[in-house]
């Protein structure tokens, strides 16, 4: 199972559509309070993150994930990359990726299945 904490609903139902045409299962939350709620509830194998939400963004939300379960692997997503030194911020946050959005669904997908056995 695949959990995406993405605010808004177009960008979530996208990723969600998406991921299930590939055959995966997905859980979804709108914040990143509602996400660690999820995440407790359901135990994901995978998590995909935004990182600019209201309420409890993603530079919140992963380390609370990552202190419940350091070895749940986390693509982090966000608009805001452009300039970003990515190694180091994927390093600071603990994730196995980052994709810039908009992204294409290839490299997406591509992502996911790199960084997870999810669906296999």
């Amino acid at each position: 199972m695949i959990l995406v904490i993405e605010d808004n609903d177009g960008e979530r139902t996208l990723l969600r559509k998406m991921l299930e045409a590939e055959g995966f299962t997905v859980c979804e939350a709108g914040d990143g309070e509602a996400g660690l709620a999820q995440f407790e509830a359901r135990r994901p194998e995978l998590v995909i993150c935004d990182l600019m939400m209201p309420v409890k963004n993603g530079f919140e939300t992963i380390p609370a994930i990552r202190a419940r379960a350091p070895d749940t692997p986390i693509i982090a997503i966000s608009g805001f990359l452009f300039g970003v030194d990515q190694a180091a911020m994927r390093e600071n946050l603990g994730v196995a990726a980052l994709v810039e959005k908009p992204f294409r669904k290839a490299h997406l997908l591509d992502v996911v299945r790199q960084v997870t056995t999810v669906g296999r």
